[in-house]
């Protein structure tokens, strides 16, 4: 139930003109367990938001939803991006906050 909120979430917030998706996947070869991710970001003026969620599919156990983030950024300049995202884990209880500067060179 988790997951469909977490994708419905991110799928209707987006208008298909301006939607820019992000998928990922990972493996990590000591724990045999691969990671997956699905990001929706949208521009607004120099603002930008997104929301994603992630999955956890160790090998022969299924996928599980670990949790999800919301995000922010604002573009300073051309060259330098200021952000912030809040996470919560599969229950969406708060987990950790984080802010950040992104550089561009």
């Amino acid at each position: 139930m988790k997951t469909i909120i977490t994708t419905l979430a991110i799928l209707t917030t987006a208008t298909m003109a301006s939607a820019e998706f992000k998928a990922s996947t990972e493996y990590a070869v000591e724990a045999d367990t691969f990671a997956l991710g699905l990001d929706y970001h949208k521009d607004l003026y120099a603002f930008d938001v997104s929301i994603g969620g992630d999955w956890t599919a160790p090998l022969g156990n299924g996928v599980a939803f670990v949790g999800t983030e919301i995000g922010a950024g604002y573009n300073v300049s051309e060259s330098v991006r200021l952000y912030t995202k809040v996470s919560f884990d599969s229950s969406f209880d708060y987990t950790e906050a984080v802010v950040g500067a992104e550089y561009t060179f």
